[in-house]
């Protein structure tokens, strides 16, 4: 089953910033979260100022993936092209039980960005992710 955009009430927005709150500053929470059951899978955006150049001091945008119970966290800034939305990412933190599983996470970090941008925006949309050097933890 792929990833899908579910909009979350009240109530399970704050289970989920709660689970996030415990490893990331939560800045601001999208009340939606894309999701992937088949694979365990959950993404979330939570608030910055991506869209702005990091050039300006801004911060980035901040995001999670639950992956199977672990926490990645995600930052990263974004600009919109004539070819789609390119997103740069500054921080990618992985538990380090995780490092095997780095290419099938890029590839699930590529899907989700493509259907959390999608749902915002309500169109179809061609996202490029550009990775850094994960930060693998305990």
């Amino acid at each position: 089953m792929p990833f899908v955009f579910e909009s979350l009430d009240e109530k399970a927005a704050a289970e989920f910033k709660a689970k996030v709150k415990k490893f990331q500053t939560v800045l601001s929470m999208t009340p939606a979260r894309i999701i992937d059951r088949s694979r365990d899978i959950a993404f979330f955006g939570l608030g910055g100022q991506g869209e702005l150049p990091p050039s300006r001091g801004e911060p980035p945008n901040h995001y999670a993936m639950l992956w199977k119970e672990s926490h990645i966290a995600l930052d990263g800034h974004q600009r919109l092209t004539s070819a789609g939305l390119v997103i740069t990412l500054s921080r990618l933190a992985i538990p380090r039980h995780l490092k095997g599983e780095l290419a099938e996470i890029k590839q699930a970090l590529r899907e989700a960005m493509t259907v959390y941008w999608e749902g915002l925006s309500r169109r179809p949309m061609f996202v490029t992710l550009s990775f850094p050097t994960p930060l693998y933890y305990d």
